[in-house]
């Protein structure tokens, strides 16, 4: 429930941003120039070919010395130039900042060229005529080599544009739509061909055309159905083809929405940058495809909302060979790991698969099963499983809904809240590898398209082999790839997107899944004991040492405080000794400091007991 409601919210979040970016680009305005250069009414006439020669057509004007290709001299300092609107990403129709000068290799992309002129500070408005024709080239291949015969599709037209005086100004000359192919355009002001003629290549955008829309509700309804419509039944198609790619895939390329993110942003620069003329001629022309890009974008994020997360497996082996141990029991165990994503599919079985777009490709690939499936090694069933025992030997209070007996006892499921891993399986100590994993990939090949006889009976004349060529598989890929050529031609109206599917289409036919696998072979049923009972005599081992420390450190202690008390007890020994020394300790007379004191004890009128008492004290 927590993914289809993901799922709306992406749906609904791209409807809601897609349908107001993409609404279409209504009528150009046709006064957006400077407020001073305003184009007159132009009046329209069918330029007969034998008034023009080619190469008066594609004749320049003077061009003045170290100048841009596009100026014209006017008087001592003035100039005439023409400038145009590249068709790019965040560009106007009109902005003065993107103008561009327009030279003999110039395409001009929009419907309109702006004529500029600067005649001086001190000169006067002025409106000047121009004459624009538009024509082709009729080519023809003579020798080898491509010749041009005559003008075709010549047409002409003037205009009348005015123009301030004392500064810069530009007036805009429209130009004849050239939707239908690219046209030659050479312009020129009237009475000054030979000096001022300019030539450029015409080939209008597509994006610049008009929308047929009368009315805001012809523009919604054609917002709808062009492009809310196809968005919708795309993104619902794409989220029913995922269902069932996931079926088989396990689950998506399991990439981040940080990649998701970058390839959007990728497309969106190279879209918006690189092939921008290109690519928004090709929307203009075929607007239903921005809703069909909506809709598979949407699609590819329902892969990510649709996956299953997977658990997290650790597959553990004691290495009993490489296993370091005593008589006594003690010593090393090596332990081998490997840490995988195993996935659950619809059918049951589990997968391993491999993140990134081509293993989930290979796993979703139709007419194959090239997910590594995870396999246990089944040579011996009795090794994994214990059998479980007749219902009469059972406790009447056991519960068989636990599975207890039939469960793989070499599995153990893993706490989510607490522990690294969702399972741990233990492995075979003696299995080769833990697990033995090989991933889902492409492989080159050409399909079997010639088969050469292997019996000398089926020669030419006994001695020249004939091979067998599989001509019909050899039609139905060349009618694959010119199929997918022709659909996304017609459908986009670009024939490089056309030459691409078709190299899409050649590409899937050399191509062939690898299948991936995931075989392990598990400990014995009875393993988890062991593994139990040596977990409990490590701990016993860990708990004897424990104790021995602490016995040890205990002694450590009780030994220290011994040696102090020792200490203490002679130092004091020694202080009271000393003490002794320096009373007994003769004076510079002679006479001990004990006589003194009875001497004194005596001329003071004391008895002798306490001069005894004195002595002995």
């Amino acid at each position: 429930m927590r993914r289809v409601s993901r799922l709306a919210f992406v749906v609904v979040l791209v409807a809601s941003i897609s349908v107001p970016m993409v609404a279409p680009v209504v009528a150009q305005e046709a006064g957006n120039s400077s407020s001073t250069a305003t184009p007159a009414p132009a009046s329209n006439s069918s330029g007969a070919a034998s008034n023009y020669t080619i190469q008066g057509l594609r004749q320049l004007g003077t061009h003045p010395a170290g100048a841009p290709d596009s100026m014209r001299p006017e008087g001592d300092a003035g100039a005439w130039w023409l400038r145009h609107v590249p068709a790019a990403l965040g560009v106007s129709e009109g902005a003065e900042d993107a103008r561009r000068y327009v030279t003999p290799n110039t395409v001009v992309r929009r419907n309109q060229v702006y004529l500029g002129s600067f005649r001086g500070w001190e000169s006067e408005d002025e409106k000047v005529r121009v004459h624009v024709v538009t024509w082709r080239v009729e080519e023809e291949t003579e020798n080898g080599t491509t010749v041009e015969k005559q003008l075709t599709d010549v047409q002409e037209k003037t205009v009348t544009a005015s123009l301030a005086g004392g500064t810069y100004d530009e007036a805009r000359i429209d130009l004849p739509p050239a939707y239908d192919g690219e046209k030659y355009v050479t312009l020129w002001l009237e009475g000054e061909r030979d000096r001022t003629q300019w030539v450029f290549r015409l080939n209008s955008n597509a994006a610049t055309a008009s929308v047929p829309a009368n009315s805001q509700g012809d523009l919604v309804m054609f917002g709808f159905v062009s492009i809310f419509l196809p968005f919708l039944g795309t993104a619902v198609g794409a989220v029913v083809l995922d269902r069932y790619l996931l079926k088989s895939a396990g689950r998506g390329p399991g990439v981040s929405v940080l990649e998701y993110g970058f390839l959007g942003f990728a497309a969106l620069f190279m879209g918006g940058f690189v092939f921008y003329n290109g690519l928004i001629e090709t929307l203009a022309k075929r607007p239903e495809l921005l809703g069909i890009l909506g809709g598979l974008f949407v699609g590819a994020l329902a892969i990510w909302a649709f996956s299953d997360r997977g658990e997290e497996a650790l597959f553990l082996q004691f290495r009993a060979a490489e296993a370091d141990m005593a008589p006594d029991g003690s010593g090393t165990w090596h332990l081998a790991n490997r840490v995988h994503t195993v996935v659950e599919r619809s059918d049951g079985r589990k997968v391993v698969p491999r993140d990134g777009w081509v293993p989930f490709l290979a796993r979703a690939w139709p007419f194959s099963d090239a997910a590594p499936l995870l396999e246990f090694d089944a040579t011996n069933p009795g090794a994994r499983r214990v059998t479980a025992p007749k219902d009469d030997l059972l406790p009447e209070d056991a519960d068989d809904d636990e599975g207890l007996w039939s469960r793989v006892r070499t599995r153990f499921p893993g706490d989510e809240q607490e522990d690294e891993y969702d399972v741990i399986y233990l492995v075979d100590p003696t299995a080769e590898h833990v697990v033995d994993y090989s991933e889902e990939t492409f492989r080159l090949g050409l399909p079997d398209l010639v088969e050469w006889p292997e019996d000398e009976e089926e020669f030419v004349a006994g001695r020249f082999p004939v091979p067998s060529v599989a001509v019909g598989k050899i039609l139905a890929g060349l009618a694959f790839v010119g199929v997918a050529y022709l659909a996304v031609t017609y459908v986009t109206t670009n024939t490089t997107l056309g030459a691409l599917a078709a190299a899409v289409a050649l590409g899937t036919l050399v191509v062939t899944p690898d299948a991936g696998k995931a075989n392990v072979s598990l400990a014995p049923a009875h393993f988890d004991a062991v593994v139990g009972n040596m977990v409990q005599v490590m701990e016993g081992y860990a708990e004897r040492a424990d104790a021995e420390t602490f016995q040890r450190k205990y002694h450590q202690s009780e030994a220290k405080r011994r040696a102090q008390r020792q200490r203490d007890l002679e130092r004091k020994d020694v202080n009271t000794f000393r003490e002794v020394v320096d009373r007994l300790a003769p004076d510079e007379d002679g006479m001990g400091g004990g006589a003194e004191r009875v001497a004194r004890n005596r001329r003071d009128g004391r008895t002798d007991d306490a001069d005894e008492e004195e002595a002995h004290a």
